[in-house]
């Protein structure tokens, strides 16, 4: 029987999907939504996987999905999702498996699932895409902010509970704004998909190009960067994620802000970059469970 590996990347603004397959890569993305329901969420991820090609009576699946929040210690449910409420105390891993069940033989074509956060399956995404020499530090920038640390294309964990949020990370830089986990001064306050809709409305992109080095945003970006070289000297920063995409006219600025008398313990030669797909976060996940055995 064929086996089809898949991603499903539930992200806070839309569902995008990959299917890994012997022709090569396939992607697809829902329409838009804020804050939905369970109901429309689900709608939102069959509308991907239609897009992508991927269908329950076409052989067996392997699913990655990854999901925006916290998970329990099965590692099952969705203990937390600031962005996403709606997944609180959800399977997504069911949501998935439904929309494999319309098909007339869904029995049979009931998908294995992995489960693994929005930033690991984007590093290893951004990875498979463009090879990163060394360490990677992705940042993933979206509705929320993510981060996951490759260290020779593997994840670098630190037990169970991944290595931080850094969009929760204090950064110190005025003015302090709430988060939407409630916490003053985090990046995503700064940085985060909502804080820029209330402060540029729809002109997102123009504003971030128009940004200067002086702006809390590029600061609080710059301040983030350097406790990221402090912890895990990475060799490469990439910027991935929606929001991250459209930091590049302004990567020239933020790279000086995080060079400028930075720690001694950065590595020497160290890179930075912008993602050039909104798709990563999926076609890590099918990478993930393309080589994994699930």
């Amino acid at each position: 029987m064929l086996v089809i590996h898949a991603g499903i990347d539930i992200g806070g603004t839309s569902v995008k999907a990959a299917l890994l397959g012997p022709e090569g890569m396939r992607t697809g993305r829902s329409s838009p939504y804020r804050r939905p329901s369970l109901e429309r969420l689900a709608e939102a991820v069959l509308e991907a996987m239609n897009g992508a090609g991927i269908h329950p009576d076409r052989g067996a699946a392997v699913v990655g999905i990854c999901v925006p929040g916290r998970l329990d210690s099965t590692g099952t449910i969705v203990e937390l999702s600031v962005n996403l409420p709606c997944l609180n105390g959800v399977r997504p891993a069911e949501i998935v498996g439904r929309c494999f069940g319309q098909g007339a033989q869904a029995a049979q074509y009931s998908p294995r699932v992995a489960l693994l956060s929005d930033a690991v399956a984007a590093a290893i995404g951004s990875h498979h895409v463009d090879p990163s020499r060394g360490r990677l530090a992705a940042i993933v920038l979206g509705t929320g902010v993510g981060l996951a640390v490759l260290d020779g294309g593997e994840p670098v964990t630190i037990g169970a509970r991944g290595i931080g949020h850094l969009g929760q990370l204090d950064v110190g830089v005025e003015p302090m704004p709430l988060g939407p986990d409630g916490g003053r001064g985090g990046l995503e306050g700064h940085i985060g998909l909502r804080a820029l809709e209330a402060r540029f409305g729809e002109r997102i992109a123009e504003g971030l190009a128009g940004l200067d080095g002086e702006d809390p945003i590029l600061r609080a970006m710059a301040r983030a960067c350097r406790i990221v070289h402090a912890i895990y000297t990475p060799d490469e920063i990439r910027l991935l994620g929606g929001v991250g995409m459209l930091l590049e006219p302004v990567l020239g600025k933020l790279e000086g802000l995080v060079r400028t008398e930075l720690t001694g313990v950065a590595r020497k030669g160290w890179r930075m970059s912008c993602a050039d797909s909104p798709f990563l976060a999926a076609i890590g996940a099918a990478v993930h469970v393309g080589r994994s055995r699930v």
